[in-house]
Protein backbone atom coordinates (compact mmCIF):
# COMPACT_ATOMS: atom_id res chain seq x y z
CA UNK A 1 0.00 0.00 0.00
CA UNK A 2 1.33 3.68 -0.74
CA UNK A 3 0.16 7.02 0.47
CA UNK A 4 1.11 9.69 -0.86
CA UNK A 5 2.87 12.17 1.59
CA UNK A 6 1.20 15.32 0.51
CA UNK A 7 -2.41 14.17 0.87
CA UNK A 8 -4.52 15.17 3.87
CA UNK A 9 -4.49 11.41 5.02
CA UNK A 10 -0.86 11.66 5.45
CA UNK A 11 -0.64 15.11 7.01
CA UNK A 12 -3.12 14.28 9.48
CA UNK A 13 -1.24 10.76 10.55
CA UNK A 14 1.97 12.48 10.63
CA UNK A 15 0.29 15.36 13.00
CA UNK A 16 -1.38 12.99 15.31
CA UNK A 17 1.78 10.89 15.44
CA UNK A 18 4.15 13.52 16.21
CA UNK A 19 1.35 15.16 19.13
CA UNK A 20 1.02 12.07 20.32
CA UNK A 21 5.36 11.14 20.82
CA UNK A 22 5.67 14.68 22.35
CA UNK A 23 2.52 13.69 25.27
CA UNK A 24 4.25 10.69 25.46
CA UNK A 25 7.46 11.63 26.57
CA UNK A 26 5.93 14.61 28.15
CA UNK A 27 7.92 17.20 26.00
CA UNK A 28 7.10 21.05 25.26
CA UNK A 29 6.20 21.00 21.66
CA UNK A 30 6.58 25.15 22.01
CA UNK A 31 10.70 24.06 23.15
CA UNK A 32 11.15 20.48 21.28
CA UNK A 33 10.49 18.89 17.89
CA UNK A 34 10.01 15.44 16.68
CA UNK A 35 12.61 14.29 13.62
CA UNK A 36 10.75 10.87 11.81
CA UNK A 37 14.21 9.54 9.89
CA UNK A 38 13.68 6.94 7.49
CA UNK A 39 16.68 3.99 7.00
CA UNK A 40 17.78 1.73 9.24
CA UNK A 41 19.81 2.43 12.31
CA UNK A 42 23.42 2.70 11.34
CA UNK A 43 22.29 4.61 8.72
CA UNK A 44 21.64 7.54 11.33
CA UNK A 45 25.79 7.36 12.66
CA UNK A 46 26.47 9.15 10.04
CA UNK A 47 23.45 11.21 8.92
CA UNK A 48 22.46 12.57 12.01
CA UNK A 49 26.12 14.54 12.43
CA UNK A 50 25.80 15.27 8.52
CA UNK A 51 22.24 17.07 9.35
CA UNK A 52 22.84 18.40 12.81
CA UNK A 53 26.55 19.10 13.55
CA UNK A 54 26.51 21.72 10.85
CA UNK A 55 27.37 24.88 13.34
CA UNK A 56 29.79 23.49 15.47
CA UNK A 57 31.45 20.97 13.24
CA UNK A 58 32.03 18.65 16.32
CA UNK A 59 29.96 15.87 17.79
CA UNK A 60 30.13 14.46 22.02
CA UNK A 61 29.20 10.82 22.02
CA UNK A 62 28.61 8.98 25.58
CA UNK A 63 30.84 5.49 24.78
CA UNK A 64 28.13 3.30 26.02
CA UNK A 65 29.47 0.13 24.36
CA UNK A 66 29.04 -1.40 21.04
CA UNK A 67 27.14 0.23 19.07
CA UNK A 68 27.89 3.73 20.83
CA UNK A 69 31.70 2.70 19.21
CA UNK A 70 30.45 2.38 15.78
CA UNK A 71 28.56 5.28 15.73
CA UNK A 72 31.83 7.10 16.90
CA UNK A 73 33.55 5.50 13.88
CA UNK A 74 31.07 6.17 11.00
CA UNK A 75 30.65 10.02 12.69
CA UNK A 76 34.48 9.95 12.35
CA UNK A 77 34.26 9.09 8.37
CA UNK A 78 32.53 12.97 7.83
CA UNK A 79 34.98 15.63 6.26
CA UNK A 80 35.95 18.16 9.30
CA UNK A 81 33.68 16.85 11.78
CA UNK A 82 35.44 16.31 15.29
CA UNK A 83 33.93 13.30 17.36
CA UNK A 84 34.82 14.06 21.32
CA UNK A 85 34.34 10.75 23.68
CA UNK A 86 33.12 13.07 26.38
CA UNK A 87 32.30 9.90 28.56
CA UNK A 88 32.45 6.03 28.88
CA UNK A 89 31.83 2.75 30.23
CA UNK A 90 34.55 0.81 28.58
CA UNK A 91 36.04 -1.83 30.50
CA UNK A 92 33.64 -1.02 33.79
CA UNK A 93 30.32 -2.32 32.78
CA UNK A 94 27.90 -4.44 30.26
CA UNK A 95 25.97 -0.85 29.95
CA UNK A 96 25.74 2.59 31.71
CA UNK A 97 23.28 4.64 32.22
CA UNK A 98 25.03 8.08 31.86
CA UNK A 99 23.23 10.80 34.46
CA UNK A 100 23.23 14.52 32.74
CA UNK A 101 25.13 16.04 35.52
CA UNK A 102 28.20 13.64 34.35
CA UNK A 103 27.28 14.81 30.65
CA UNK A 104 26.82 18.41 31.70
CA UNK A 105 30.91 17.98 33.23
CA UNK A 106 32.08 16.30 30.03
CA UNK A 107 30.92 19.06 28.44
CA UNK A 108 32.55 21.61 30.68
CA UNK A 109 35.84 19.51 30.62
CA UNK A 110 36.39 18.92 26.86
CA UNK A 111 34.95 22.60 25.94
CA UNK A 112 31.96 20.98 23.89
CA UNK A 113 29.47 23.47 23.23
CA UNK A 114 26.58 23.61 26.23
CA UNK A 115 23.49 21.22 25.57
CA UNK A 116 21.02 23.72 25.52
CA UNK A 117 22.52 25.21 22.46
CA UNK A 118 22.97 21.98 20.62
CA UNK A 119 20.65 18.75 19.59
CA UNK A 120 21.06 15.59 22.38
CA UNK A 121 20.82 12.86 20.38
CA UNK A 122 20.37 9.64 22.19
CA UNK A 123 19.45 5.89 20.85
CA UNK A 124 15.47 6.39 21.35
CA UNK A 125 15.19 10.14 20.75
CA UNK A 126 16.76 13.84 19.20
CA UNK A 127 16.22 16.04 21.74
CA UNK A 128 16.78 19.90 20.50
CA UNK A 129 15.80 22.92 21.63
CA UNK A 130 13.36 24.97 19.24
CA UNK A 131 15.13 28.53 18.33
Amino acid sequence: MEISHRSALYKDLYAETKANLLELMKLDPAEYDVLFLSGGATQQFSTIPLNLARKYHRIAVVDSGHWAQRAAEDAAKVPGLTVDIVASAKDKYAYTMIDIDEIDQATQDKVVPNLEQIPAVTRVRILTHKK
